[in-house]
């Protein structure tokens, strides 16, 4: 299990196990710590804003599967289904 709170989470997916049907299927990497999790899939819940959500593409990347990613800032709990369940927070909130 995997629990954060009010942190930029990025997770980036892997092309070629999306198409081959092989999970897991994205990865997510948590504020400056840059450790891989593997996810089967992820939900969002929450308000999407310009201060919480970031998107970014990379088609020279040196893993080409993972040439786009999306950032959402708040709190996530990964469990041992390999779903990642975020809810969206304000990064100017204190």
């Amino acid at each position: 299990m995997v629990t954060v709170e009010r942190e930029w989470i990025r997770i980036a997916g892997n092309s070629k196990r999306i198409k081959a049907g092989t999970p897991p299927y994205w990865r997510c990497q948590i504020g400056a710590y840059r450790e891989n999790i593997p996810l089967v899939g992820w939900t969002v819940q929450g308000e999407v804003t310009l201060k919480n959500h970031r998107q970014y593409t990379n088609p020279g990347a040196v893993e080409p599967e993972y040439s786009a990613w999306i950032e959402y800032f708040g709190d996530m709990e990964v469990n041992g289904d390999g779903i990642a369940h975020i809810q969206l927070q304000d990064p100017s909130a204190t």
